[in-house]
Parts: structure tokens; sequence; C-alpha cells
């Protein structure tokens, strides 16, 4: 009887084994199927992953991923918390439903992810980079500025805590370091199209008119739906003309 206990348990084990693998290879080929931007194949080839394996929390994740994407955000929060519930150290679950709250101004539900997140891998840059923009929403420009450093420090090669630390440093009064920042992390990613907007604002605030029109053009050819940076344009384009 314990023998016939241990083969059962065993093969239980071998069939718990392949739908694992059976349902890493559905998140892998779903994956594919993001990269190549088709949401909807992606989509539900994460769902088949689930239906193999109920209790592997990475598809949900993977799935929240498309719905955000998808802008049904109602949806990707019941996945991120479906991927915790299975998982309660699923690191990458609570930086996106962290990201999520932030979306909808939830400030402090996204501090708590980001701070949970923070707890599971201090050496990891985005739960520093999530604080930095909760604080700076919250105008706690200290906190901001010191959360924005420790990612910089954990990840010198990310030109989001540098384009986060030049807002900072702009609301503080400090334009020459926040063009400084600004500059960094058009120099780590040439098509951070944000980075751009916010070097020409900095410039339009100090009358460099005509660099300022640079860089609001720069991001709109990086990002044609690029609200802020058409609507700065047109203002800039405005004001130019009047002083003619």
């Amino acid at each position: 009887w314990a023998l016939m206990k241990r083969r059962s348990r065993d093969m239980w084990n071998i069939k718990d084994a392949r739908m694992k693998v059976s349902s890493v290879r559905s998140c892998n080929a779903a994956k594919r199927r993001r990269n190549q931007r088709t949401p909807a194949l992606a989509g539900g080839i994460y769902k088949k992953a689930i239906q193999i394996d109920h209790e592997f929390s990475m598809p949900h994740n993977n799935l929240g991923i498309i719905y955000y994407d998808q802008g049904k955000l109602k949806e990707a929060e019941a996945e991120y918390n479906k991927a915790i519930l299975l998982d309660s150290k699923n690191f990458l679950a609570h930086i996106n439903l962290g990201s999520l709250y932030y979306t909808q101004g939830k400030l402090e539900e996204a501090k708590r992810e980001y701070e949970e997140a923070r707890e599971l891998d201090p050496k990891e840059a985005d739960p520093h980079f999530g604080l930095g923009n909760v604080y700076k929403k919250q105008g706690n420009l200290e906190e901001a500025e010191s959360e924005y450093n420790l990612a910089i420090k954990l990840n010198s090669q990310s030109a989001n805590p540098r384009n986060g630390l030049g807002n900072v440093y702009r609301d503080q009064g400090k334009l020459e370091e926040a063009e400084a920042e600004y500059k960094l992390a058009i120099e780590l990613d040439p098509k951070f199209s944000g980075a751009h907007n916010n070097l020409g604002a900095l410039y339009s605030g100090q009358g460099k008119l005509e660099a300022a029109k640079r860089e609001y053009e720069e991001a709109l050819k990086l990002n044609s739906d690029h609200s802020l940076a058409k609507k700065n344009l047109e203002k800039l384009k405005r004001l130019m003309k009047e002083e003619k």
C-alpha cells in the first residue's frame, strides 16, 4: 500500500510537471505573439496556459499586461491580483499592479505595491522609480528625488528615472540640473519622446523658443500621438508669431 501511494504520488508529480511545462510553453508562445504585436492571439494563448495550470501565476500577470495595453484596466487589475493571490512573491505582478493604480490616481495603493516589490527584490530599480513617481505626484519632492537617485544607482542605463529626476529639479527651480537630466535621458534613449517634450518645455520657460520648437518637433516625430507635445508646440508657434 505504501509503495502504491508513493507511485501514485510520483505519477501526480509527473503530471503536474508536464502541465507546468505545457503552461510555460504556452506563455512563451504568447510572449512571441505579443512582441509581434498580435495581442489578441497572445491573450488567447495566455488563457490556454491558465486552463492547463490553474495555479500558475505568470500567465495571469501576462494576461493583465494585454488587458492594460488594450485599456481594459478593470480586467487587468483582476488578473494582476489573481497572479499575486497565486504567488505573493510575484515581483512583476506587484510592479504592474502598482503602475495600474498610479495610472488611476490611486497613489496610496500604488505606493503599497511598489513597497511590496521593493521588499521582494531590493536590488531592482523599478520599485524605486515607481515610488519616485508617487512621491512626485504627491508633491513630496525630497522623497521623489531620493527614490529616483536610488533607481539610477541600481540601473544607470535606465532613462526613466533620469527624466523623473529632471522633473523634480525643474519643480525645485534647479533648471541647469533639470536640463542635464533630460539630456541624459535622451542620450540613454534617443526615442524617449517624453524627455524631448520636457526639455522643450524647459527651454520655452527660459525663452529659448527655437530650441524648444526643435524638441517639441522631435517628440512628435517620435510619437505623433503625444498630445502634450502637440499642445505645447501649437502654443509655442502662436507665441513666436506674436513676437514677430
